[in-house]
């Protein structure tokens, strides 16, 4: 999360935003896992992604209550049920496949 939104400031966060951040997400190459030295999957993984919604939604819970912003862009539903996240994943292990969605990915920068 830190190295895609870390610099960004909050009024800037809005749903667009969000929504580019979870499309850039299936594509973005996993970190290193600083317990075991290794990277579990090669990119940020379906579980991940929800997992990164559940603390960005909680975060921005807390800045409204805080009335930091007015308005919370991150609904619970903004990770697509739509997306079948295991076929996405298969997807991606096919080279060409992830070359084309790199390439796409540049353009939406």
């Amino acid at each position: 999360m830190l190295p895609i939104i870390g610099n960004v400031k909050l009024e800037d966060i809005n749903t667009r935003f969000i929504e580019q951040y979870y499309k850039k997400l299936p594509i973005t190459p996993s970190v290193i896992n600083s317990a075991t030295g290794k990277k579990k999957h090669e990119y940020v993984s379906p579980s991940t992604i929800k997992d990164i919604h559940k603390i960005l939604r909680s975060c921005f819970k807390q800045a409204m209550e805080w009335e930091l912003i007015e308005k919370n862009n991150l609904e619970p539903n903004m990770v697509s049920e739509e997306v079948d996240m295991e076929l996405l994943m298969k997807a991606l292990a096919n080279p060409e496949m992830r070359a084309l969605l790199n390439s796409l990915a540049k353009t939406m920068k």
